[in-house]
């Protein structure tokens, strides 16, 4: 199988990032990544137009490495609370999840995608759980997630 090296204009997941030349299979290159713009073929030509992409992309990509960083520090200084009904065991009905720890950073004024929480099952029990979320591809930060019991108030009805 030939293949055909390629220099990328876009990070791509298990591929490379933006700016790398990597080596591909022709029929990916082809069929995937010409047509949708993601890499050019490197050439004699190209090369020069590529090196000076590439100190523009390296300056976007520090800038963003630093605005994660800064996002980074405000999430390690925080901590989100939860409210749950539980069981024996400190077991909780229902479970807290990435969305659920998204809407609380969000009423908190951050604006995290919840799949870049990772948890890798949903919490469900109560405690301290430390949370790691990925806000930038080089930048991991982890979150304190407190689950703790709800009081529940017994309505005059059923203690009759």
């Amino acid at each position: 199988m030939a293949s055909v090296e390629v220099y990328l204009k876009y990070d791509i997941d298990k591929l490379g990032r933006a700016g790398q030349r990597v080596f591909v299979k022709n029929g990916y290159a082809r069929n995937f990544l010409f047509p949708r713009n993601l890499a050019v073929p490197v050439t004699k030509k190209s090369i020069n137009r590529l090196e000076n992409a590439m100190r523009q992309v390296e300056a976007r990509r520090r800038l963003e490495l630093k605005a994660a960083q800064s996002v980074a520090e405000t999430i390690a200084t925080l901590e989100c609370s939860f409210f749950r009904q539980s069981g024996d065991e400190d077991r909780i009905f229902g479970s807290v999840t990435g969305r659920d720890i998204a809407a609380a950073l969000k009423e908190k004024g951050l604006d995290i995608d919840y799949r870049k929480i990772q948890l890798e099952r949903p919490i469900r029990s109560l405690g301290i759980h430390h949370v790691p979320i990925r806000v930038h591809q080089d930048v991991v930060v982890e979150l304190k997630v407190w689950v703790k019991k709800e009081e529940v108030e017994e309505s005059p009805e059923s203690s009759q």
